[in-house]
């Protein structure tokens, strides 16, 4: 499906396994779209091109620009860096069902690939079939947890995490050391800081 509706250009690549992570993956690819003001694509890659009958995009999503393609490819893997190469998102979400993996794969041999390979932001969600229902992005204010120890990536994990609905209360939580020295000043305090968003 697609939206004839003017974008910023910031795009997002959704990689749906199948109807267990498509509601999360959905739900947080239209949230990071929507305050971008962007558009999104989602792949899901089948061993048939059929149309699936789960991959249907509820109304209240049309909001946005969404392109659906169903993939015909044996290895997953192979399908979305093939698709994050052809279109270059600004951010791609891929699931994960929280199990363990097999021996030699650190959260699954789909994912480790792409997360070698593919050479664009992404985030790992664990994705659960049963969350969040179809309007929740719309009536609720949602809460985040964003733990960081100051490395490079801290900018991009605060600037998800305040941009993950438009109503967001964000906690960063910041790690220290062991070994580190504690904080001197009286306005410096180790812990979570909260910031309430309402875009």
């Amino acid at each position: 499906m697609d939206n004839d509706i003017p974008n910023s250009g910031y795009h997002v690549l959704v990689a749906i396994r199948g109807p267990d992570d498509f509601r999360p993956l959905l739900n947080v690819g239209y949230a990071l779209t929507k305050t971008h003001e962007g558009r999104m694509t989602i792949i899901t890659a089948r061993q048939t091109d059929q149309a699936q009958n789960w991959l249907t995009i509820h109304p209240v999503f049309h909001d946005i620009p969404i392109e659906v393609k169903v993939v015909q490819h044996d290895a997953p893997a192979k399908a979305i860096l093939k698709m994050a190469g052809q279109i270059s998102p600004n951010l791609l979400i891929l699931g994960w069902q929280g199990q363990l993996p097999r021996r030699n794969y650190i959260l699954g041999s789909t994912l480790d690939r792409v997360l070698q390979q593919a050479r664009c932001n992404l985030i790992v969600i664990k994705a659960s079939p049963t969350w969040p229902q179809v309007d929740f992005l719309h009536k609720e204010t949602i809460k985040v947890l964003a733990p960081t120890a100051g490395g490079p990536n801290m900018p991009m994990v605060m600037n998800l995490a305040l941009n993950s609905t438009k109503q967001s209360e964000v906690t960063a939580l910041y790690i220290l050391p062991e070994d580190s020295e504690k904080p001197t000043s009286p306005n410096a305090k180790p812990g979570p800081g909260f910031f309430p968003t309402g875009f």
